[in-house]
C-alpha cells in the first residue's frame, strides 16, 4: 500500500472540507495528516516537493485564521522546503509561485523576493532537465512574472541594484530557453535533413562575414 499518497488524498479532502467551513479541528487534522504524508516520503521522491507544498497550503490557511507569528513562521518554512526540493521543479516552482502570491497578501517584500529568486532557479532546474516538455514555456513565463513581482519587492525594500539583476535573470531565462528550442530544432535538421543544415549554416557564415565588414 502506498501509505504516503493516500495520506496526501486523505489530507486534501479535509483540507478542502475545513475551508469550506470553518472548523479548525479538521483543519488540524488536515495538517496532521499532511505532514505524516511527507514524513513518509522517501528523500528524493519526485512527489515529495508537492506534497510539502500540500502542507503548505494547510499551514497558510491555519496562518491566516490565527494571525500567529508561530502560524506564519511555520508557512513560511514549509514553503521553503517545498521550494529546496529538487526532483521536481514544476512542483517547486508552484510552491513558489503559492508562496510569492501570499507573500503579496501580506506585503512581506523579502518573502517576495526570496520566493521569485527561488521560482528562477525552479524554472532554471525545468529549463535544463524537461527540454521537450510543451508545457514549459509557459511555466517558464510565469517565472518572469515572478521576477518582476520581487523585483518590486526589492525595490520595496532599498535594494534596487538587487531588483535590477533579479528582473534581468527573469529576462535571460526566457532567452536562454529559446536559444536551447531553435538548437534543438537544428540538431534535428541536421540528422533528418543535412543538406538543409549545410545551407543554413552557410547562410549564417554569409550574414556573419556581412556583420564583420
Amino acid at each position: 500500500m502506498d501509505r504516503p499518497k493516500h495520506l496526501t488524498n486523505l489530507g486534501a479532502v479535509l483540507l478542502d472540507a475545513a475551508l469550506v467551513l470553518p472548523d479548525e479541528v479538521e483543519l488540524d487534522e488536515a495538517i496532521a495528516v499532511l505532514d505524516e504524508a511527507v514524513a513518509t516520503t522517501a528523500e528524493g521522491s519526485p512527489h515529495r516537493a508537492g506534497r510539502w507544498n500540500n502542507l503548505a497550503a494547510a499551514l497558510r490557511a491555519r496562518a491566516d485564521r490565527s494571525g500567529a507569528d508561530v502560524d506564519v513562521d511555520r508557512a513560511v518554512a514549509t514553503f521553503r522546503a517545498a521550494c529546496s526540493e529538487g526532483t521536481r521543479p514544476e512542483a517547486s516552482l508552484a510552491a513558489a509561485y503559492n508562496w510569492c502570491a501570499w507573500s503579496v497578501e501580506r506585503a512581506a517584500w523579502p518573502e517576495i523576493a526570496e520566493a521569485s529568486a527561488r521560482a528562477l532557479d525552479a524554472a532554471d532546474l525545468l529549463r535544463r532537465t524537461q527540454l521537450t516538455r510543451r508545457d514549459r514555456t509557459s511555466w517558464l513565463r510565469a517565472a518572469d512574472g515572478l521576477a518582476g513581482t520581487g523585483a518590486h519587492a526589492l525595490v520595496r525594500v532599498g535594494d534596487p541594484v538587487a531588483a535590477a539583476l533579479l528582473a534581468e535573470r527573469g529576462r535571460a531565462l526566457l532567452l536562454t530557453d529559446a536559444l536551447d528550442r531553435d538548437r534543438a530544432r537544428l540538431d534535428r535538421l541536421a540528422t533528418a535533413r543535412p543538406d538543409l543544415a549545410a545551407r543554413f549554416w552557410a547562410a549564417v557564415a554569409v550574414v556573419r562575414g556581412h556583420g564583420n565588414d
